[in-house]
């Protein structure tokens, strides 16, 4: 998706339309791209990026170099990630049950003069194309029911853990019931 930085304006207007990926050169083998996307989850980890048209364009003179798609190696030259720092440090799934199972990398990624080749670029300069590419083909579907699954999944973690905790409350009252303890005692200089 195109990363916003504005929400009222469209990808092509973002930061005065240089920030979205765009075509900034068309060659007889193929096209220059400049600019940022915001890909899937775990791009920078995988062999390929696909980069689909993911929002719907208005076919104006300013969204001229934004409809395509790319198949793009992930060793591309000039193509760099942008990660999020990982939030597994390396622990156990007892010191960091979150992140050691749901731990995504998110990730912007530049294209700063990249070379597509022609076999590599789908629907150039076509936004209704673009437009009609995630109804027509059942793409749409098929990425809302992943990204509905995923969250679902994880999701089903935190009622799990709310029960977990709730239980640790129960037992930390118990034995501070035994020990004849009315509150929490808190270390020095908490509160």
């Amino acid at each position: 998706m195109p990363p916003r930085v504005n929400r009222p304006v469209s990808g092509s207007e973002q930061l005065g339309g240089q920030l979205t990926a765009r075509i900034v050169e068309e060659r007889s083998d193929g096209v220059i791209i400049n600019g940022a996307r915001m890909p899937a989850t775990i791009a920078p980890i995988s062999d390929e990026l696909l980069v689909f048209p993911s929002t719907v364009l208005r076919g104006t003179p300013e969204d001229a170099a934004h409809p395509f798609a790319l198949a793009v190696p992930n060793d591309t030259p000039r193509l760099r990630y942008l990660c999020r720092t990982g939030l597994h440090n390396g622990g156990n799934t007892h010191d960091e049950p979150l992140a050691v199972r749901f731990d995504e990398i998110d990730a912007v990624v530049a294209f700063d003069d990249v070379f597509m080749p022609n076999e590599r670029i789908f629907l150039p300069g076509h936004a209704e194309l673009c437009n009609a590419w995630w109804v027509d083909t059942g793409a749409g579907a098929l990425m809302t029911r992943q990204v509905v699954t995923r969250t679902v999944a994880k999701s089903a973690f935190f009622p799990g853990l709310a029960s977990e905790i709730g239980k640790a409350l129960v037992v930390a009252a118990e034995a501070q019931a035994a020990l004849g303890v009315d509150r929490v005692l808190l270390p020095a200089g908490t509160r």
